[in-house]
């Protein structure tokens, strides 16, 4: 398994954002994007749906018990016990297990609203797992939703129906009354605020010296 405090190369956008938090939050959300990749990791471990389920309902359930981390033998959950001790919401990772459960039990149907709820849980436990602010939670599922619109190969209808959904939320997305630290998170809401501007123009998405400036721009002068 790879180390859970690993640079995230299935996200280099995230890596770069946590160049801008101290150490203790960049340990803790480089934690928490790991436990999503193994969790996503799981619906391709098996080709039996039901074994899918089981295998993410016991995430959803060690993980909802943070007072058997220390105990754990999973790399993953003692990981968190180490570098995740001041969860705003212990129960907010199961939630991102149970996001996964959503893909699991679609097997394969997917419609936008399915879709949309599978965003809505994920962005919520990533982002509001350091934070019970309904600010930075909705930010969380800003961001899921143009993850997902920059990732999947869904139906034009279905995009352009997760594209509405995530429109309404930036255009309400604030970086005033953030909580201190998370900084990392800010600048993840900014990436995805363009990357949604750039899908709608039907645009190819901001190189990286863009990303960069984006970066430089709200993790120093924000």
């Amino acid at each position: 398994m790879t180390s859970p405090l690993e640079p995230l190369s299935d996200y280099p956008d995230v890596e770069l954002a946590l160049a801008y938090g101290p150490a203790p939050v960049k340990e803790a959300l480089r934690c928490i994007w790991r436990l999503d990749a193994i969790l996503a990791e799981a619906l391709t471990k098996s080709q039996e749906p039901v074994l899918i389920q089981v295998r993410l309902a016991w995430w959803r359930d060690q993980l909802a018990d943070p007072a058997s981390w220390p105990k754990a033998r999973d790399p993953m959950l003692l990981a968190l016990n180490g570098q995740v001790p001041g969860l705003a919401d212990p129960a907010v990772l199961s939630e991102l297990a149970g996001a996964w459960s959503i893909v699991a039990g679609a097997d394969g149907a997917m419609d936008a609203d399915a879709w949309h709820d599978h965003a809505t849980a994920r962005g919520r436990a990533l982002f509001g797992a350091l934070s019970q602010s309904e600010t930075v939670r909705d930010a969380g599922t800003l961001w899921a939703l143009v993850d997902l619109i920059t990732r999947i190969g869904e139906e034009r209808a279905v995009l352009q129906h997760l594209a509405q959904a995530a429109a309404e939320l930036a255009g309400r997305a604030s970086l005033t009354g953030w909580p201190p630290g998370l900084k990392p998170l800010r600048i993840m809401t900014e990436f995805a605020k363009a990357d949604l501007e750039d899908w709608q123009r039907g645009r190819r998405r901001r190189s990286r010296g863009h990303r960069l400036w984006l970066a430089m721009r709200h993790g120093l002068l924000s």
